[in-house]
């Protein structure tokens, strides 16, 4: 079981990190969901980009600065398929974090079941006044509170992301050298 001291100070860090994170991406809304074609297209394009890091990584004693020369090159390759590197970029963070939503929202909904037990721990613990105890229970409520606004903002993109839930957990598996191939994307 975690300290007092550690539950503190998780609840405070964990509240901290979730307002300046939700604040700054929530300032910057999507003008639409994505589609289907998008996150296919986007599997295509990541699988491709991966072949070509592969690539360079087989030959790197060629050169000079082989991450440099892999970027130019896959950012020269970008616009052809039909991306510019910001773009793709900002595609690939919003896929992953698009995912990442799913994952959180479960632990969001297991957070919700374990409420009453953390703050009845609050509420136990001697050491605080009433105010530093209400204190606490408000900050773990806004920091869930958060969090599901954070999850919120990415749900629009959850039934083009969810046709290819599987083959992101296979690609996940290839980019971290766990498994030998690609997915395949139909």
């Amino acid at each position: 079981m975690l300290s007092r001291l550690s539950f503190e100070c998780r609840i405070i860090l964990s509240l901290l990190f979730t307002v300046c994170f939700t604040n700054e991406i929530l300032s910057q809304p999507f003008e639409k969901a994505l589609s289907e074609q998008e996150v296919k297209k986007w599997f295509i394009t990541i699988i491709d980009s991966f072949k070509l890091q592969l690539e360079y990584k087989s030959n790197a004693a060629q050169y000079e600065d082989v991450i440099v020369a892999y970027y130019e090159e896959r950012d020269a390759w970008l616009p052809t398929v039909g991306y510019s590197p910001d773009e793709f970029d900002a595609l690939t963070e919003r896929v992953y974090a698009g995912y990442s939503s799913m994952e959180d929202q479960e632990d969001v909904d297991q957070q919700m079941k374990d409420l009453q037990p953390q703050i009845d721990e609050i509420n136990s613990m001697a050491v605080l006044s009433e105010e530093q105890k209400t204190m606490m229970k408000k900050s773990l409520m806004e920091m869930i509170s958060q969090q599901q606004e954070l999850i919120d903002y990415f749900k629009p993109d959850w039934p083009a992301l969810k046709k290819y839930q599987e083959e992101f957990v296979q690609l996940d598996l290839w980019m971290s050298y766990n498994k030998d191939t690609p997915p395949i994307i139909k």
